[in-house]
């Protein structure tokens, strides 16, 4: 997670304090938490089917399939990266769109108007309204 919320966040993550870049972390953390939960909140028979992995540098692009009963396939590819001697998602691609870049972008007018605290009290918000 890490790793993904200073992507997310962009090159103001070099001038972020550590507190502030645990703090970030944290609520990075249950942002994803909580759109996940929202996003997968039952189960009706998915399954996830992983169609190949590409090697691209040090990282692995898992490509996946989500089987839903009666719909289309959705593609998903997971990059992946070894951190700590295990492999780890660093980001989701749906279609060609990286949910990094997705946040990127979200997080911007955040970190421009407050900086740090401004982009946590954002993410915390996110969290709040999604776990509703």
């Amino acid at each position: 997670m890490p790793t993904m919320t200073g992507f997310a966040v962009g090159p103001a993550w070099a001038s972020f304090t550590p507190a502030q870049k645990s703090q970030a972390v944290a609520a990075f953390t249950r942002l994803s938490v909580a759109n996940y939960a929202k996003n997968f909140d039952g189960w009706s028979g998915e399954s996830f089917v992983i169609d190949g992995v590409q090697v691209r540098g040090a990282d692995k692009i898992v490509q996946t399939r989500l089987v839903r009963a009666g719909a289309a396939p959705v593609s998903l590819l997971y990059r992946m990266r070894q951190s700590g001697g295990a492999w780890k998602i660093i980001d989701v691609y749906y279609g060609a769109i990286s949910q990094l870049t997705t946040r990127r972008s979200e997080f911007a007018g955040p970190v421009a108007q407050g900086g740090a605290p401004a982009l946590i009290a954002h993410m915390n918000q996110a969290a709040d309204k999604l776990l509703k």
